[in-house]
């Protein structure tokens, strides 16, 4: 968890116009006369409905997920890149339609706000020499966005009851809490030597046995280091000279630990979601303190959480896509943290380049169906943060809020409450060892809140070597043993 604790307002529907549905494939694209290079051209535009199961589709309803997709051609073998998307949006589907603000991505995730309305997609390609082909709209929505009853997407998390995180980070394995044998020892070893160390097999059986049905892995921080290759923090990397073209980057790892846990923990019918900063790392240093990496690759602000700029938005979004199509259906969920006020106003301002509408789609790239969050910190733990959000944040070390009946905030929104297992260090219990809970009240927090319709996430220390806190997984069995079914 990041330490900040700010809160904002919830956000008004007002500030989000997007709407969409699916296109009739028989009726006939608009060409406009806006481009002049015979180089490149589309054909056959259409938008094609992914998310097809949990009566999604065929139709388009809230929580689907569409894609607007077409042939690209281009007579000197130039690969496409940067492409332009707009979607507009009507009341009929033959009436007038207005440009949906800041709805620029390739896909679009349909919110309530899009209930009875009819869209189209403005499309200019573009190759690698940035060449543009003529600007093609397609055809309108064959109908209009159609109601979903709750959020299907969360059914599964809702039947799972309760699962376990790790705050598998750097700035974590430095906390005095942790033991000699497994801390990081930069002289002797790189970061992804010191990430081989993690026993998955051994890790996947343990989970098993406390009975969670999903687990909640860190990727990354304030520190930037992350325990998986990273192909666009490379390219950002280089791009501000901290790395050559030969190097490997000393932030990341060789080794894929999330893709092995995910495969590891499939054997066991285990879900896997991510845990992901939706602000830059603060406190990334390239050598010694000197705050580099958060000021030169992410133009941030070096030790606050200020509001990231155009270029922090960019590799954040690239980051998450990469990471999201890399993992498809194996990635269940994303839980972005620090969307606190300064943060959350630029994602919200539509008028800004990667918005909020672009991360969201970013982040179900490769899977339709995966549900996300986004953390404004303590204190409103059961709230739905955007329009995007399929669950609540649910943040409280305490585990002492109690939701009022019912799954759902604001009638799509899965209840969930997180907070950690640990002892009390200077995390306030996130990722320590120990126990700073009894486990009776651990039992019957988890069973009350499930009983209300909402979902327990147990905060759990696992050591690099990939073994649970022995103490914590023995209240873990009794949370399996006595919680009810």
């Amino acid at each position: 968890m990041q330490p900040k604790i700010n809160l904002f307002s919830l956000i008004c529907s007002a500030l989000f116009v997007l709407n969409i549905a699916v296109f009739d494939s028989k009726a006939h694209a608009e060409t406009l006369n806006n481009g002049n290079n015979p180089v490149v051209s589309i054909s056959n535009i259409r938008v094609k409905n992914l998310s097809l199961k949990y009566g999604l589709g065929p139709e388009p309803h809230v929580k689907s997920v569409l894609e607007v997709i077409y042939k690209y051609k281009n007579t000197e073998g130039f690969e496409e890149s940067g492409t332009q998307y707009q979607w507009y949006i009507g009341d009929s589907k033959n009436g007038q339609y207005t440009k949906l603000a800041g709805i620029h991505a390739k896909t679009i995730i349909l919110l309530k706000e899009y209930i009875g309305k009819y869209l189209k997609c403005e499309v200019t390609a573009q190759d690698v020499k940035g060449n543009k082909a003529k600007t093609v709209i397609s055809a309108s929505t064959k109908t209009g966005v159609l109601l979903t009853d709750a959020n299907p997407l969360t059914d599964w998390f809702y039947e799972a009851k309760y699962g376990l995180s790790h705050h598998l980070l750097k700035e974590f394995i430095e906390r005095s809490f942790t033991p000699v044998q497994e801390q990081w020892d930069a002289s002797k070893q790189t970061w992804s030597q010191f990430i081989d160390q993690f026993n998955v097999q051994e890790y996947a059986k343990q989970v098993n046995e406390t009975g969670a049905k999903f687990i909640l892995l860190t990727l990354n921080q304030n520190s930037g280091y992350y325990n998986t290759p990273v192909a666009a923090y490379d390219k950002y990397m280089r791009q501000a000279g901290l790395l050559k073209d030969e190097d490997d980057n000393p932030m990341t790892s060789k080794r894929d630990l999330p893709g092995e846990i995910m495969d590891e923990l499939a054997k066991y019918g285990i879900k896997v979601m991510l845990y992901h900063p939706s602000n830059p790392p603060n406190r990334s240093h390239w050598k010694g303190n000197d705050f580099r990496v958060t000021s030169e690759v992410f133009h941030y602000t070096p030790g606050q959480n200020g509001a990231p700029g155009d270029t922090a938005r960019q590799v954040l979004n690239e980051i998450i896509s990469e990471l999201g199509a890399r993992y498809g259906e194996k990635l269940a969920g994303f839980w972005f943290d620090g969307f606190y006020k300064e943060p959350a106003s630029v994602y919200l301002d539509m008028n800004n380049v990667y918005n909020i509408s672009d991360f969201a789609n970013a982040a179900k790239k490769g899977n339709p169906y995966r549900i996300i969050a986004y953390n404004t910190g303590w204190g409103a733990p059961f709230r739905k943060s955007t329009p995007y959000s399929d669950y609540s944040a649910g943040e409280d070390p305490n585990l002492g809020s109690i939701p009022s009946q019912g799954r759902f905030t604001d009638d799509d929104c899965q209840k969930m409450m997180w907070g950690p297992l640990g002892s009390m260090y200077d995390v306030h219990g996130w990722g320590c060892p120990g126990t700073s809970k009894e486990t009776d009240f651990v039992v019957n927090r988890t069973d009350t809140l499930n009983s209300l319709g909402a979902v327990m996430i147990l905060d759990t220390r696992v050591s690099i070597f990939g073994v649970l806190d022995p103490k914590q997984v023995a209240q873990l069995l009794e949370v399996k043993k006595r919680v009810s079914p």
